[in-house]
């Protein structure tokens, strides 16, 4: 049966010479009423005893039209899974049992009716099920595995319930033969283990499972005939949620074979973010003043972060100028006047929240009820005005497209840098506020994250996703290298050096003087300057090096948010750098936990001035080196 119908297309590329087993079109009598005679014959074959087979046998006979396709499912079924018992007559009686109550033959049933048939099967009898202890709860019979096929292979479509869940491998085994199922398997499982990932627990399992159901919703067994639009039709099948993440992963994996290409998943920075245009965010402003901040969004050459914290400042400014200025709808119509009015009232009058979006009143609304009215800090005075000039300085430097139609460079005659400007008393309120971690604590983060292990890995945080390796180079940059997180996740794959050379230069662009025992970390460019140098220990670079030797090969490179470029990570795991907030959130609370440092309720320790974060890492390194002094590590 299903050698002639498996028979290649001449001419037609290897891969895409397989036929599925069976098919309607196989059938041409498929006309789902039942005349009064097959009825009758029906109710004849199920009123025949398990005994009396000869008649069975011979009814089935007088019945092909109706009998001959369930038969050809049992027979293929039987043909892959020898060793699988299944009787033959309570398969049919079950499916034709329905086909009596509905009074249309399958071909005529719908997707919901064939559900309904599914979640009817009767279940084995606990005498029969061979447990391992007695009275252990029935399962399932292979009809059940059975009926999914007669399903799919008579209507081409999976109908998949959460009552009767179906075993999608040895489905697709069924389906498609175990040899190429294997197949498919073993060329998904390399470049996946290559990202990073782990065949423990149900990692590798999920995987297949959505593997095969792509490949059943694709009527094939072959990788190369997967498309994007299959994985998000078997996406949209699938009803463990749980699994969800898996198909984004399948999709990666068919992207490194080079048989889809990577348009589906490449993110556009043309989508402002979250909630950032929505009417309840913009409200108050007038559309035109809409339409330029939008533009200045999408089209101005700044990384995502930078262009959507100045974009906030300008709507905060928008509003205020709504309410004293309503007749300025244009930027070109911002006058000097106006310039120095925003600046006094920044200054002088603007408090916590005025001028913010109902949106963010109401998502905030509890901070708003505590500190709405609070004057400005003289950061976040200094923050109001920077984002404004940032704005107009764009304006200035770029021609952008508004409402369909190019908008020139601005032309206006005052300088945003000298009228927008910080003045000079706010400024100089501005200090430097290190929140050093206390000394006791602090030393003890530093010798837990020298110590660190699976051990304590596994009983602080049993459920962690990344490697030890990774884990321990990342602390130890953390409480030696004196960084910031973002420069942390930024690192690039090659950023250690254990000879010194003249061109290296510290954040403040001096040349770094030569010490032994020490190597030198190359610092990816943060707000201030560009790439530069720093020194660590011995041991924070065995780290690293140790990390790099295991880190999985097969990772992409990623847009650099800060420099455009494409750039190859330390710190990526599973085609990621790690998260944003993996050291506050994940890594420091592994290690209070470790270190001892908790408080009752098992939170992570804080000291008098607050949480320890990762930015209190770096005035905590700075300060106990020079306490120590030690001003070059």
């Amino acid at each position: 049966m299903i050698s002639a119908k498996t028979a290649p297309l001449a001419g037609s590329p290897e891969y895409l010479q397989w036929r599925m087993p069976t098919s309607p079109l196989d059938y041409p009598d498929r006309n789902p009423v039942l005349s009064e005679e097959e009825r009758r014959g029906i109710e004849h074959l199920l009123s025949l005893s398990s005994w009396q087979w000869r008649a069975f046998e011979q009814q089935l006979a007088l019945l092909e039209r109706i009998t001959k396709p369930l038969i050809d499912v049992i027979l293929l079924f039987q043909q892959r899974r020898p060793k699988s018992l299944v009787s033959r007559k309570h398969f049919i009686a079950h499916l034709l049992g329905h086909v009596l109550q509905t009074n249309i033959l399958y071909w005529g049933w719908s997707s919901s009716m064939w559900e309904t048939v599914i979640q009817t099967i009767p279940t084995r009898p606990k005498e029969v099920t061979q447990r391992r202890e007695p009275g252990h709860t029935s399962s399932a019979s292979p009809n059940l595995i059975l009926t999914h096929l007669a399903a799919y292979l008579l209507t081409g479509r999976l109908h998949l319930t959460r009552e009767k869940p179906l075993r999608v491998l040895a489905f697709g085994e069924i389906v498609f033969g175990p040899s190429l199922v294997q197949a498919a398997i073993d060329r998904v499982k390399g470049p996946w283990l290559a990202t990073g990932y782990s065949e423990r627990g149900r990692n590798q399992e999920d995987l297949i499972h959505v593997m095969i159901l792509a490949l059943l919703v694709n009527h094939h067994p072959s990788l190369e005939a997967l498309t994007a639009s299959v994985l998000k039709q078997a996406c949209a099948l699938n009803l463990r949620k749980d699994i969800e993440h898996r198909f984004g992963q399948l999709h990666r994996v068919l992207i490194d074979l080079a048989i889809i290409s990577d348009d589906g998943l490449k993110k556009t920075e043309a989508r402002p973010a979250t909630m950032l245009f929505q009417d309840e965010f913009v409200r108050d402003i007038h559309p035109r003043w809409v339409a330029w901040v939008r533009a200045f969004w999408q089209q101005t050459p700044l990384s995502q972060h930078h262009r959507t914290e100045i974009t906030g400042h300008v709507l905060m400014a928008c509003r205020w100028l709504a309410h004293h200025y309503p007749q300025v709808t244009e930027p070109g119509q911002w006058t000097r006047e106006i310039a120095l009015a925003y600046v006094a009232y920044v200054c002088n009058e603007a408090t916590v929240f005025d001028y913010a979006s109902p949106l963010i009143r109401q998502r905030l609304a509890k901070k708003v009820e505590t500190r709405q009215g609070e004057p400005l800090k003289p950061a976040s005075m200094s923050a109001r005005l920077q984002g404004l000039r940032a704005f107009f300085r764009g304006l200035q430097k770029y021609s952008y497209e508004i409402d369909g139609r190019l908008e020139p460079q601005l032309e206006i005659n005052w300088t945003p840098a000298d009228l927008l400007a910080t003045p000079e008393h706010v400024m100089t309120q501005i200090q430097p506020n290190p929140r050093n971690v206390e000394e006791e604590a602090w030393l003890k983060l530093v010798w837990t994250a020298c110590t660190l292990n699976a051990e304590m890995v596994k009983e602080a945080a049993p459920r962690t996703t990344y490697p030890l390796l990774l884990q321990r180079a990342v602390a130890l940059v953390w409480v030696t290298g004196c960084r910031r997180s973002d420069e942390i996740r930024r690192l690039p794959l090659d950023c250690v050096r254990s000879e010194w050379a003249p061109e290296m230069v510290d954040e403040q662009g001096v040349q770094l003087e030569q010490a032994e025992q020490l190597w030198y970390l190359h610092v990816p460019s943060n707000k201030y300057r560009g790439n530069f140098w720093t020194p660590i220990p011995q041991y924070t670079a065995e780290a690293i090096l140790a990390w790099k030797a295991v880190r999985p090969k097969n990772q992409p490179l990623l847009q650099d948010r800060k420099t455009g470029k494409l750039t190859e990570y330390l710190f990526q795991y599973r085609r990621k750098k790690i998260g944003e907030a993996y050291i506050t959130d994940h890594l420091i609370p592994l290690l209070c936990k470790v270190a001892g440092l908790t408080d009752e309720p098992g939170k992570p320790y804080k000291d008098a001035i607050g949480p320890i974060t990762s930015h209190r890492a770096r005035s905590s390194t700075a300060y106990y080196r020079k306490s120590d002094g030690n001003d070059a590590l």
